[in-house]
């Protein structure tokens, strides 16, 4: 049986550039309350899924195939997660006037991986199919404020529940954004 799916936060935010045609506009944008994931929470939380592998199972697999990825991304070689997406090593490279002078020591800055999500077999995770197996819910908004840090300006963002920021807005002798 799969756990309770939680909903997908989404927090509004103002485009407060002057330059924009969207000034003013309100967007959505991804909200979470935790950090990322952590491998080990990953293998906790498959582990908990009721699964007929114990965890020591689970984490031995995740161990291994994480160990096999990067030793095939680090030879050059994509890696394809079937119902997931694709790991493609990419190269950061600066370019030379000719064949002769290229030297990778040199001129290779750096190896990136790309990740290109699944978009066959109906997983669709890049498109607005993926929406909707979503649960959507909106959990607040970010504001901006300016403070001064020393001599510093600086740019703080900060996050109200929907009912705090409107109350923040009905009464401004309570608002501390802006400035």
């Amino acid at each position: 049986m799969a756990a309770a799916k939680l909903p997908f936060q989404i927090a509004l935010e103002q485009n407060t550039n002057d330059d924009s045609t969207a000034f003013g506009k309100w967007f959505g944008r991804t909200y979470s309350t935790s950090d990322t994931l952590s491998l080990r929470g990953l293998i906790e939380r498959v582990a908990f899924d009721q699964s007929v592998y114990s965890r020591d199972i689970i984490e031995g697999v995740i161990d291994r195939l994480t160990t096999v990825m990067t030793e095939l991304l680090t030879s050059g070689e994509s890696v394809k997660w079937d119902g997931l997406g694709t790991f493609t090593p990419y190269v950061e490279s600066t370019g030379t006037n000719d064949v002769e002078s290229y030297d990778v020591n040199v001129n290779v800055k750096g190896i990136h991986i790309r990740f290109i999500p699944e978009n066959t077999k109906g997983e669709q995770l890049t498109s607005r199919k993926f929406r909707d197996q979503c649960t959507l819910q909106l959990a607040g908004v970010w504001t901006k404020r300016n403070i001064t840090v020393g001599n510093k300006k600086k740019v703080v963002r900060e996050f109200f529940t929907l009912a705090d920021y409107k109350l923040n807005q009905e009464h401004p002798a309570n608002n501390n954004q802006g400035g």
